[in-house]
Protein backbone atom coordinates (compact mmCIF):
# COMPACT_ATOMS: atom_id res chain seq x y z
CA UNK A 1 0.00 0.00 0.00
CA UNK A 2 1.46 3.62 -0.94
CA UNK A 3 1.98 6.12 1.98
CA UNK A 4 0.06 8.60 0.14
CA UNK A 5 -3.10 6.49 0.15
CA UNK A 6 -2.72 5.29 3.88
CA UNK A 7 -2.29 8.85 4.96
CA UNK A 8 -5.54 9.15 3.21
CA UNK A 9 -7.47 6.34 4.80
CA UNK A 10 -6.01 7.64 8.06
CA UNK A 11 -7.67 10.90 7.58
CA UNK A 12 -11.00 9.15 6.94
CA UNK A 13 -10.65 6.99 10.23
CA UNK A 14 -9.52 8.91 13.20
CA UNK A 15 -8.12 6.88 15.95
CA UNK A 16 -9.16 6.92 19.49
CA UNK A 17 -7.26 9.90 21.56
CA UNK A 18 -4.72 9.07 24.27
CA UNK A 19 -4.93 12.16 25.70
CA UNK A 20 -7.45 15.32 25.31
CA UNK A 21 -6.24 17.10 28.74
CA UNK A 22 -3.02 19.53 27.14
CA UNK A 23 -4.01 23.13 26.47
CA UNK A 24 -1.24 22.43 23.17
CA UNK A 25 -2.17 19.26 22.05
CA UNK A 26 -5.75 18.78 22.01
CA UNK A 27 -4.94 14.32 20.54
CA UNK A 28 -2.56 12.06 19.93
CA UNK A 29 -3.70 9.55 17.72
CA UNK A 30 -1.56 6.49 17.12
CA UNK A 31 -1.17 2.61 15.45
CA UNK A 32 1.45 0.68 15.13
CA UNK A 33 1.02 -0.98 11.86
CA UNK A 34 1.31 -4.57 10.86
CA UNK A 35 1.58 -4.51 7.17
CA UNK A 36 1.75 -8.17 4.85
CA UNK A 37 3.32 -8.37 1.27
CA UNK A 38 2.06 -11.83 1.25
CA UNK A 39 0.15 -14.73 3.29
CA UNK A 40 3.56 -16.54 3.87
CA UNK A 41 5.29 -13.69 5.05
CA UNK A 42 5.60 -11.86 8.43
CA UNK A 43 5.19 -9.02 8.57
CA UNK A 44 6.82 -5.01 8.54
CA UNK A 45 5.82 -3.19 11.70
CA UNK A 46 5.71 0.48 11.47
CA UNK A 47 4.36 3.37 13.43
CA UNK A 48 1.18 5.69 12.37
CA UNK A 49 1.33 9.15 14.74
CA UNK A 50 -1.37 12.61 14.21
CA UNK A 51 -1.66 14.99 16.63
CA UNK A 52 -3.99 18.07 17.30
CA UNK A 53 -3.31 21.19 18.39
CA UNK A 54 -4.80 24.46 19.23
CA UNK A 55 -2.11 25.65 17.18
CA UNK A 56 -2.26 26.13 13.93
CA UNK A 57 -0.78 23.10 12.37
CA UNK A 58 0.68 24.54 8.85
CA UNK A 59 2.94 26.35 11.57
CA UNK A 60 4.50 23.17 12.59
CA UNK A 61 8.12 22.73 11.04
CA UNK A 62 8.76 18.92 12.78
CA UNK A 63 8.02 16.06 14.82
CA UNK A 64 10.49 13.98 17.13
CA UNK A 65 9.16 10.98 19.63
CA UNK A 66 11.26 9.82 21.94
CA UNK A 67 11.09 6.17 23.44
CA UNK A 68 11.50 6.03 26.88
CA UNK A 69 12.06 3.30 27.22
CA UNK A 70 14.73 2.79 24.38
CA UNK A 71 17.20 4.90 23.23
CA UNK A 72 15.28 5.29 19.97
CA UNK A 73 14.27 8.34 18.50
CA UNK A 74 12.84 9.44 15.05
CA UNK A 75 12.19 12.85 13.50
CA UNK A 76 10.95 14.34 10.40
CA UNK A 77 9.62 17.20 8.81
CA UNK A 78 8.02 15.00 6.15
CA UNK A 79 4.38 16.02 7.71
CA UNK A 80 1.01 15.68 6.43
CA UNK A 81 -1.43 17.79 7.19
CA UNK A 82 -5.43 17.07 7.41
CA UNK A 83 -8.33 18.49 8.69
CA UNK A 84 -11.62 16.07 9.88
CA UNK A 85 -14.45 17.47 11.85
CA UNK A 86 -13.02 21.19 12.48
CA UNK A 87 -10.19 19.77 13.64
CA UNK A 88 -6.54 19.83 12.14
CA UNK A 89 -3.78 17.67 12.14
CA UNK A 90 -0.56 16.39 11.62
CA UNK A 91 1.90 13.87 11.59
CA UNK A 92 3.48 11.21 9.46
CA UNK A 93 2.60 7.39 8.92
CA UNK A 94 5.84 5.23 8.29
CA UNK A 95 8.26 5.77 11.59
CA UNK A 96 9.65 2.23 11.38
CA UNK A 97 12.92 0.37 13.27
CA UNK A 98 16.17 -1.52 12.17
CA UNK A 99 15.04 -4.86 11.44
CA UNK A 100 14.88 -6.98 14.79
CA UNK A 101 13.53 -4.20 16.79
CA UNK A 102 9.89 -3.81 17.86
CA UNK A 103 8.43 -0.80 19.52
CA UNK A 104 7.75 -0.44 23.37
CA UNK A 105 4.58 -0.32 25.02
CA UNK A 106 4.98 2.45 27.39
CA UNK A 107 5.62 6.07 27.48
CA UNK A 108 6.85 8.01 24.46
CA UNK A 109 7.42 11.87 24.59
CA UNK A 110 6.56 14.01 21.29
CA UNK A 111 8.49 17.39 20.93
CA UNK A 112 7.04 19.47 17.59
CA UNK A 113 9.23 22.20 16.34
CA UNK A 114 7.38 24.74 14.77
CA UNK A 115 8.72 27.72 12.13
CA UNK A 116 8.89 30.01 14.59
CA UNK A 117 11.49 27.87 16.80
CA UNK A 118 9.53 27.25 19.39
CA UNK A 119 8.83 23.88 20.79
CA UNK A 120 5.91 22.18 21.98
CA UNK A 121 6.01 18.91 24.28
CA UNK A 122 4.02 16.13 25.18
CA UNK A 123 4.38 12.78 26.75
CA UNK A 124 1.72 9.57 25.49
CA UNK A 125 1.56 6.01 26.58
CA UNK A 126 1.48 3.21 23.53
CA UNK A 127 -0.24 0.03 24.19
CA UNK A 128 -0.38 -2.14 21.36
CA UNK A 129 -0.51 -6.21 20.45
CA UNK A 130 3.06 -7.20 19.43
CA UNK A 131 2.28 -10.87 18.90
CA UNK A 132 1.08 -10.23 16.01
CA UNK A 133 5.40 -9.80 14.48
CA UNK A 134 5.28 -13.65 14.58
CA UNK A 135 2.29 -14.17 13.00
CA UNK A 136 1.48 -14.87 9.42
CA UNK A 137 -1.69 -13.21 7.91
CA UNK A 138 -3.98 -16.05 8.50
CA UNK A 139 -3.37 -16.36 12.19
CA UNK A 140 -2.99 -12.42 12.73
CA UNK A 141 -6.58 -12.28 11.26
CA UNK A 142 -7.87 -14.81 14.05
CA UNK A 143 -5.82 -12.78 16.92
CA UNK A 144 -7.25 -9.32 15.96
CA UNK A 145 -10.64 -11.28 15.58
CA UNK A 146 -10.79 -12.59 18.78
CA UNK A 147 -9.67 -9.04 20.19
CA UNK A 148 -12.96 -7.06 19.16
CA UNK A 149 -10.73 -5.89 15.91
CA UNK A 150 -13.34 -4.52 13.64
CA UNK A 151 -12.83 -5.44 9.74
CA UNK A 152 -12.28 -2.99 7.09
CA UNK A 153 -11.93 -2.77 3.41
CA UNK A 154 -10.14 -0.52 1.00
CA UNK A 155 -10.59 -0.84 -2.65
CA UNK A 156 -8.27 0.64 -5.65
CA UNK A 157 -8.52 1.01 -9.57
CA UNK A 158 -5.79 0.14 -12.07
CA UNK A 159 -3.92 3.24 -11.10
CA UNK A 160 -4.01 2.53 -7.28
CA UNK A 161 -6.45 5.09 -6.42
CA UNK A 162 -8.74 4.78 -3.76
CA UNK A 163 -12.30 3.90 -4.83
CA UNK A 164 -13.90 3.13 -1.00
CA UNK A 165 -12.30 2.62 2.67
CA UNK A 166 -15.00 1.45 5.37
CA UNK A 167 -16.38 -0.95 7.22
CA UNK A 168 -16.80 -4.61 5.45
CA UNK A 169 -20.09 -5.20 4.94
CA UNK A 170 -22.28 -8.09 3.25
CA UNK A 171 -22.15 -5.83 -0.03
CA UNK A 172 -18.20 -6.83 -0.26
CA UNK A 173 -18.45 -10.62 0.56
CA UNK A 174 -16.82 -11.94 -2.39
CA UNK A 175 -14.76 -10.49 -5.46
CA UNK A 176 -17.84 -10.79 -7.69
CA UNK A 177 -19.80 -8.13 -5.00
CA UNK A 178 -16.80 -5.85 -4.91
CA UNK A 179 -16.72 -5.77 -9.24
CA UNK A 180 -20.49 -5.36 -9.37
CA UNK A 181 -20.50 -2.23 -6.75
CA UNK A 182 -17.28 -0.73 -8.48
CA UNK A 183 -16.80 -1.83 -12.12
CA UNK A 184 -13.32 -0.04 -12.04
CA UNK A 185 -12.25 -2.08 -9.39
CA UNK A 186 -8.75 -3.66 -9.87
CA UNK A 187 -7.52 -4.76 -6.43
CA UNK A 188 -8.45 -4.48 -2.14
CA UNK A 189 -7.06 -4.79 0.58
CA UNK A 190 -8.34 -5.94 4.02
CA UNK A 191 -7.15 -4.22 7.34
CA UNK A 192 -8.40 -4.94 10.78
CA UNK A 193 -7.91 -2.14 13.00
CA UNK A 194 -8.28 -2.42 16.83
CA UNK A 195 -8.31 0.75 18.76
CA UNK A 196 -8.26 -0.25 22.55
CA UNK A 197 -4.77 -1.68 21.77
CA UNK A 198 -3.66 0.70 19.02
CA UNK A 199 -3.23 -2.00 16.19
CA UNK A 200 -3.39 -2.00 12.81
CA UNK A 201 -3.16 -5.13 10.61
CA UNK A 202 -3.12 -4.49 6.49
CA UNK A 203 -3.24 -7.91 5.04
CA UNK A 204 -2.00 -8.64 1.33
CA UNK A 205 -3.62 -6.71 -2.04
CA UNK A 206 -5.52 -9.70 -3.59
CA UNK A 207 -7.06 -8.87 -7.22
CA UNK A 208 -10.68 -8.27 -7.90
CA UNK A 209 -11.94 -10.82 -10.54
CA UNK A 210 -15.65 -10.20 -11.49
CA UNK A 211 -15.99 -13.74 -12.41
CA UNK A 212 -15.43 -14.98 -8.52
Amino acid sequence: MKAKTFIFIFSLFLFISCSQESAVIKEVNSKVIYEYKNKDSFPKQRLSLFIASNTDVRKFNSITIKDSNSDFCWETEDLFRFTNSDINYAGYASFVLPDGDVFSDGMYNITITTKANENLEYDYNLNYKKELLSLKADAAVDEMKKSGAVENICIYDSENKLLFFGTKSDDFKTNRDIWLKYNNAESYNIIWILDNRSTMCILPSEKVTPGD
